[in-house]
């Protein structure tokens, strides 16, 4: 039974973000899938394309989490969501950023947060062609 423990620091709508993130990875059964993936990494470590596959893994699936938020709390919501991942990141020092805690050497990286707020600041709804178009040619390489 996954759990989410947060600082009291954070408060109100960056608080909010973050529960939002951390449900969605729960709701996507994130916390049963990734250590399937660390085993798989253990038995292959050897092969890069396994550990590249890992690593665009966990970018994929925080990426997709940090979409989640901006499409459920609205387009005010980037900055506020940019400004968490920097303090969160950095432990409470983004001007002076050298990687934080140990908390945050596991869960981020220093590029992996550069493109991560990038990708949310950046972040639009695809319209609904693109969405029909990609639908078609999935089915198309499927059949």
């Amino acid at each position: 039974r996954p759990r989410v423990y947060l600082p009291d620091s954070l408060q109100g709508p960056a608080r909010q973000a973050v529960l939002l993130h951390e449900r969605t990875h729960i709701r996507r059964r994130d916390p049963l899938v990734k250590p399937l993936f660390y085993a798989v990494v253990c038995l292959h470590w050897f092969n890069p394309l396994v550990w590249l596959a890992f690593y665009l893994m966990n970018m994929d699936c925080e990426m997709s989490c940090d979409e989640k938020v901006v499409k459920l709390l609205g387009e005010e919501s980037k900055k506020i969501y940019s400004y968490t991942l920097l303090e969160e990141a950095s432990g409470g020092e983004w001007k002076r950023y050298r990687g934080g805690s140990i908390c945050a050497l596991l869960s981020f990286g220093e590029d992996h947060v550069k493109n991560r707020i990038r990708h949310v600041l950046d972040y639009r709804r695809p319209p609904f062609w693109v969405m029909i178009g990609a639908a078609a040619v999935l089915v198309i390489l499927v059949v």
